[in-house]
């Protein structure tokens, strides 16, 4: 593993919409179907924090926004997601 290469976001980027990640894919092609799972938009919020800490850039920020925003938007009153 090359660890002077720089991370990209290209297929993270291809999966996520206005909302969020989306669930499954086949290739490089978001299957819509499937919607979004709190648990991979977790797993994506990671990714990018993660990213941004390396140092990343400003996408690797708005990414993660738009993944939390999705995590805080489908918890439940009660804490629940």
């Amino acid at each position: 593993m090359r660890l002077d290469l720089p991370l990209r976001l290209d297929h993270l980027v291809r999966l996520t919409d206005c909302f969020g990640i989306i669930q499954h894919a086949t290739h490089a092609l978001p299957e819509y179907k499937a919607g979004y799972t709190s648990d991979d938009n977790a797993r994506a919020l990671a990714v990018a924090v993660k990213h941004y800490r390396l140092p990343g850039d400003q996408l690797s920020r708005e990414l993660a926004a738009r993944y939390l925003a999705f995590l805080m938007f489908s918890q439940r009153d009660d804490g629940a997601g």
